[in-house]
Formats: C-alpha cells, structure tokens, sequence
C-alpha cells in the first residue's frame, strides 16, 4: 500500500479539527507530490518519442499520475469542508458545556435566594420584634428619668449596636434586604412567592 492510499484509509475515522488539520498537512504534500510526477513524466514524453520507448506505457503513467492529482484534490476539498464542519461542532459543544454549566450554577443559585429569602423573613420578624419591645421599653425609660432616677433606665442594646460590630449601625436588618425581592416583610408575602415560581 503506498503512501496516499495510507492516508486515503485513515479519512473516513477523522472525527476532530485537529484529526483533519494532520490529514491535511500529508494530503497536500501527496498532492504537491503528485502534481510533481505528472509535470515530470510530460516533459519526457518528447524524449520517448525519439527514443523509440514504449509510449504506451508512459502514457500510462501519466494517466496514473493525473488520476492520483484527481482523487488528491478531490480529499483535499472534501477534507477542508469536514474540517470546517469539526470547528463548528467542537465550538457548539463548548458553547452548551458552558450553558450547562451556568444553568447547574443557576440552579444552585436559585436555591441560596430560597434559602436567603427565608432568612431575611426571619429576620424580618426579629427586627419587628426589636421594634416593639424597644416602643414598650422607651417610655418606661422617660418615665424613670422624668422621676429623676436615669440610674434605673434600662440599657437600649439596640444603641450599643456599633459598637459591637465595630462598625456604624443604623438599622440591623436593612442592609440585608434586596428590596426586589423583600419588599413586604410578611410571612407568605412576595418575597419567598417570586423565588418559589
């Protein structure tokens, strides 16, 4: 079996652009190759007829010889397409991996919103809470002071907030509302509606 038939056999088992950009690398010498032998064996063909040589068998070669330039060109076109064709496939394929893998992160996304939106309706309720013991707490503090003794009053945590976190506080729930999502704290309220759809 010689060189071009060799890689005649491995075309049809090419799968990838870079099975076909190897094929086409030796396709293409073959072909450079070929074209090579024709454009020989015509020049000596002034020379066979002077010199008595068997015509007949020179223009059998040469007709091999085309033959072989035509199957060759024919593989080349033909390998270029498929070629085309593999890149288009492979950036298809790496462009539904990453889809997939946005969705698998979308999923688990969605899940943490669920779980979040649940969290913030929590502390939602502590901060309702919050609000009321301190409305109750208030004016029992004014009426102590008002009686002249602050030494009663009852320490406002909610104040000492700051320093705690060691950071300015104004409002210990606010800045964990995304209030697209929250905006109604109510159990059952829009919040874990608009995530659960």
């Amino acid at each position: 079996m010689n060189t071009i038939d060799t890689i005649l056999k491995r075309l049809p088992g090419l799968k990838s652009a870079a099975d076909f950009d190897v094929a086409l690398a030796d396709l293409e010498t073959e072909h450079a190759a070929a074209l090579a032998a024709v454009a020989e064996l015509e020049a000596g063909r002034e020379s066979a007829i002077f010199s008595g040589a068997d015509l007949g068998k020179l223009e059998s070669d040469i007709s091999e010889a085309q033959s072989r330039v035509r199957t060759l060109d024919v593989a080349v076109g033909g390998a270029e397409r498929r070629r085309t064709e593999a890149v288009e496939a492979e950036r298809m394929a790496e462009l539904e991996a990453v889809a997939a893998t946005a969705r698998k992160l979308n999923t688990k996304l969605r899940a943490r919103l669920i779980d979040f939106g649940k969290a913030a309706e929590m502390l939602a309720s502590h901060a309702e809470a919050i609000k009321e013991l301190r409305a109750e707490i208030l004016p029992a503090n004014n009426t102590v002071r008002e009686a002249g003794r602050s030494d009663l009053v009852a320490h406002d945590p909610v104040r000492g907030l700051p320093e705690i976190a060691g950071r300015q506080v104004h409002d210990p729930v606010v800045g964990l509302i995304i209030p697209e999502y929250y905006p109604r704290r109510a159990e059952g309220g829009p919040a874990l509606a608009k995530l659960t759809k």
